[in-house]
């Protein structure tokens, strides 16, 4: 192990050391934050970096490589600390002034921090991926996720919105919920229209002071409590009851939410519209502004107006769709239209809240639906058990150690089924889960896929197999997963057709037809397919084969 690490303060010097990462030779690492917020840090020797804002120092941490941290104390001792879920694992040293310890942050990337002592001495910097581009296809990947899900989303609501594939922003949720008011708006205004002449009310009860006549109608709760206090007369004024209706109902308060939430994100989009371009991908956005501040425009003058001007905008407290919304025509409609405007808001889950995540986790999570994506081009959708609906918008549900099922429908009738994390049955020995499973049961087929954030490029691999690709752990165990795997098909048993290892290979890298795992896969169906943004017409042209797939 080198240094390449010094941190040095009035309170202790701290070194840090580990081996050079193997990097794959068509990756580049980028530069990565780094910053102090006292005494001096030295890297490699020669670059040096004082106090003050993080700044773009070279790749010194990457996932899943062991660091050795070494701290020497020139007072007490005190606590040596890292954020996130990564622990250090102490090392037995002896020295009163001195305390080691072994990090390793797994598949985790992004900002971390390290926190040395009491006085707040902080070391911030940035963890790497090593296998993807990780200002590129790292943040891609996201991004495709999120745009993956909300088409799902909006196909499960009964509509998908193709111009949103046309925004090329940095910001794509902002600009898909532009895209969907602004398609949506003139049907909801109308709609609305139409309920300012009889909205939707409840009776609500209050208190009024009334004179005493023949004519006046006490109920109820009134006599009770008059009769327990001294008599009446004609003409005598007391507090009496009145019910009377009112449009502040539980559904006209979620289409004021909704109608307010939307402007709101419409106006953040604005903003960023308008920003000065600070990435390519900004570029003539500001060309989109204007037009966005009309969608923005035309629902807060609508909120002001009609039955809505009298109506809280409070988010639903419960979960069911009422009564309202299910018969009455025109509310069935409007809820229809709002739904549809939160799915470009609210979609939201485990998935789609992470930050800095585990790399390994992400990419399994992309794989799976990028496979939905390739079999979606040539197959209708018909159900998903991926996105959940609410009445706060659509809720995706993919999550580790949850099956998740997406079925397609083929142009000949038979159906496709895309599972993620699946228990095969029948099981004769131990469970086998493998991460996603594509079935076409009208052809008695079954393919399995297991996405694996691995990568082996030594030169024993290259000369063997003709260039990087998956590991040869990773092939054994599709050897292993093919013949536990077993279904039934009328009363014979049969094993799954193939197993693939999915891999992150850019396209830029040769692999398909030179690789031996490539063509291991024609040969005895067991091999591997990269799978990575931007590097999917390999994977493409697998499934429409075997899947028979035709547009």
């Amino acid at each position: 192990m080198r240094v390449f690490l010094t941190w040095t303060t009035e309170r202790f010097r701290c070194q840090v050391a580990g081996e050079s990462p193997k990097i794959p030779p068509f990756l580049t690492l980028p530069r990565a934050a780094l910053g102090i917020t006292s005494g001096n840090l030295v890297l490699n020797g020669q670059e040096e970096i004082h106090p003050g804002p993080a700044v773009n120092g070279p790749p010194l941490f990457i996932e899943q490589q062991l660091y050795t941290i070494a701290v020497d104390w020139k007072g007490a001792k005190g606590e040596v600390l890292v954020t996130g879920k990564h622990l250090l694992e102490p090392v037995e040293f002896d020295g009163p002034q001195r305390s080691v310890f072994q990090l390793n942050f797994g598949s985790s990337v992004g900002l971390a921090s390290l926190r040395i002592g009491t006085a707040h001495d902080v070391l911030t910097f940035e963890v790497l991926p090593r296998k993807i581009e990780y200002r590129t296809d790292y943040l891609l990947m996201k991004r495709d996720i999120v745009s993956e899900a909300h088409s799902l989303a909006f196909n499960v609501l009964g509509r998908t919105e193709e111009q949103a594939k046309q925004f090329h922003l940095a910001f794509p949720t902002e600009a898909e919920s532009y895209v969907i008011a602004k398609a949506l708006v003139a049907d909801l205004l109308q709609l609305l229209a139409l309920l300012d002449r009889q909205p939707h009310t409840q009776l609500t009860t209050a208190s009024r002071m009334e004179r005493l006549s023949p004519a006046t109608r006490i109920g109820v709760n009134d006599w009770r409590r008059l009769i327990r206090r001294r008599p009446y007369g004609l003409g005598e004024t007391t507090l009496l009851q009145r019910n009377h209706p009112t449009v502040q109902a539980p559904e006209n308060e979620f289409i004021k939410w909704t109608l307010l939430t939307t402007a709101r994100r419409l106006s953040r989009l604005t903003q960023q519209l308008t920003r000065p371009d600070e990435h390519e991908e900004r570029a003539g956005a500001h060309r989109f502004a204007d037009e966005v501040r009309g969608v923005e425009k035309a629902l807060r003058n609508r909120l002001n107006r009609g039955f809505l001007r009298d109506v809280r905008a409070e988010a639903p407290a419960v979960t069911r769709l009422s009564l309202v919304f299910q018969l009455h025509p025109i509310y069935r409609r409007v809820y229809h239209d709002c739904h549809l405007l939160l799915s470009g808001l609210e979609l939201e889950g485990y998935l789609l809240q992470m930050g800095s995540k585990d790399v390994w986790t992400l990419y399994e999570y992309w794989s799976f639906l990028a496979v939905v994506s390739v079999v979606q081009r040539y197959a209708r959708l018909e159900s998903t058990s991926l996105i959940k609906v609410r009445m706060r918008g659509a809720s995706l549900q993919l999550m580790k150690g949850r099956e998740s099922r997406v079925r397609f429908r083929r142009a000949d009738g038979s159906s496709i089924e895309v599972s993620y994390n699946p228990l095969m049955d029948p099981i004769y020995t131990t469970p086998q889960r493998p991460d996603a499973v594509i079935e076409i049961r009208a052809q008695d087929v079954r393919i399995i896929l297991d996405a694996k954030y691995r990568l082996q490029f030594d030169s024993d691999y290259l000369r063997s197999y003709g260039g990087p690709g998956p590991t040869e752990d990773d092939i054994n165990k599709m050897h292993r997963y093919r013949d536990a795997v077993l279904f039934q098909i009328a009363k014979e048993t049969r094993k799954a057709g193939e197993a693939v290892a999915l891999f992150p290979l850019p396209a830029s890298v040769p692999y398909a037809g030179t690789h031996r795992f490539h063509k291991s896969l024609d040969l005895v169906g067991i091999g591997g397919i990269p799978c990575y943004p931007g590097a999917l017409d390999t994977l493409d042209e697998y499934l429409k084969n075997r899947l028979h797939l035709h547009k």
